[in-house]
């Protein structure tokens, strides 16, 4: 029987800086993760036309609900629906939203992951600009196609036949709710990341 591998000094630094930075992470986002919200609204509007030939945004807006805050778009079809049997014509408006809180999710994992390689790794300003590119990218796919593919769900659920094939934006969104949110956050936070700790073990290895 071998016995239990014996964490290295390295390992238990960073399982303490995870522990430590990660309920930090939770604090930054209820206290300036409305703010974050707000200045991304020009982003995700931007985008949008690359996920949709439908939709035209007529306004995105964050709404109050009590506790929990949504983000909504109000957009106008711009092209029939479905284009083959058209149900909807161009000039219907229609409001989609998520949760303000899907938007935040983002923001505590690359907050950890990002305070934790920062302050542990080598190269910090080349990390930090991937990391926070990957950050502006999760957001860009995530915000936009959601809202979209709600709006479209709501269209498919009004036309009687039903025989309308499922778009790429209800089916990404599905899949984000469905779990693939925090799985897109940390792979893309986690990217940049990787090679940094293998450089950072090369340095090691140079020096000795």
């Amino acid at each position: 029987m071998q016995p239990d591998r014996i964490p290295s000094p390295a390992e238990n630094t960073l399982t303490g800086k995870v522990l430590i930075f990660f309920p930090l992470a939770l604090l930054a986002t209820f206290v300036a993760g409305d703010l974050m919200v707000q200045i991304f609204l020009p982003l995700y509007k931007s985008v949008l036309p690359l996920f949709t030939d439908h939709f035209q945004a007529v306004s995105l807006y964050v709404q109050n609900n009590g506790i929990e805050q949504s983000i909504c778009l109000k957009a106008e079809l711009i092209a029939p629906f479905p284009e083959r049997s058209p149900q909807f014509f161009p000039g219907t408006v229609l409001t989609g939203s998520t949760l303000a809180g899907n938007a935040m999710q983002h923001l505590v994992v690359f907050l950890t992951i990002g305070a934790t390689s920062l302050t542990s790794l080598p190269g910090k300003c080349p990390l930090f600009a991937a990391l926070l590119t990957g950050f502006i990218l999760v957001q860009c796919l995530d915000i936009p196609p959601v809202l979209l593919g709600s709006m479209e769900e709501l269209l498919h659920s009004r036309i009687p036949d039903g025989n309308v094939q499922v778009s790429p934006s209800v089916l990404w969104m599905h899949f984000l709710n469905g779990g693939g949110r925090p799985a897109l956050s940390f792979i893309t936070a986690i990217l940049p990341v990787v090679p940094a700790i293998q450089a950072g073990r090369f340095r090691n290895r140079s020096g000795n």
